[in-house]
């Protein structure tokens, strides 16, 4: 099953822009050792009602590297510097989503 199947039971959506709940690009990251200026995530709704953007996220550190870090926002509780947790189905389709637009 692809995120396409699933997005019919409106449980994940793909997309470049994040919901409200998350910050404007760019965004700061860690206290200036760069900036976070794209990022392509996946809005989670669970059956009890919260929601998660799972995301990748394109960072320009200082130092001249460019670096790719994963995690999510919650509604409540801002970034979360965790792992997805996602179907594998829909990971797939997350990176794949990813990929050319911000790397």
């Amino acid at each position: 099953m692809r995120v396409s199947d699933v997005c019919m039971s409106s449980d994940f959506h793909l997309s470049t822009t994040p919901p409200k709940f998350v910050p404007e690009l760019p965004r700061d990251y860690r206290g200036g050792e760069g900036t976070v200026v794209e990022e392509a995530g996946v809005l989670q709704r669970t059956d009890d009602g919260k929601a998660f953007w799972k995301s990748y996220q394109y960072i320009e550190m200082e130092s001249g590297e460019d670096h790719i870090r994963t995690g999510y926002y919650t509604e409540t509780g801002g970034w979360q510097n965790k792992p997805l947790m996602l179907p594998p189905n829909v990971m797939e389709d997350l990176t794949q989503f990813a990929e050319g637009k911000i790397w």
